[in-house]
């Protein structure tokens, strides 16, 4: 797999408060050699892919909501649109079917 130093990723020393000190983080990149790559997709059919699936560790629903809290509390600085759209069409869609 290709690796980056997490300098070429993003420098956050000026956009979080936390935390001051390297620290360990495993990330997953979806890729087109993955069986489960669905390909290229709009935020409300990744969200409905998203509502419906559970994985080994728990509901994708549970990791992306996760996965934006540790965001917001990480890099406050750092706007994802992508990320928060598709948290927001994921909680619509919870509450549709609540």
């Amino acid at each position: 797999p290709e690796t980056s130093k997490l300098e070429d990723l993003h420098d956050c020393s000026n956009c979080s408060p936390l935390p001051r000190e390297p620290f360990d983080l495993v990330i997953y990149v979806g890729t087109e050699d993955n069986e489960f790559f669905a390909g290229a997709a709009d935020i409300e059919s990744i969200a409905q892919q998203i509502v419906s699936s559970v994985g080994p560790s728990g509901t994708n629903t549970e990791y992306l909501y996760k996965l934006a809290s540790a965001m917001r509390l990480l890099a406050p600085g750092v706007q994802d649109d992508h990320l928060f759209a598709l948290e927001a069409a994921v909680r619509r869609l919870e509450s549709k079917s609540s």
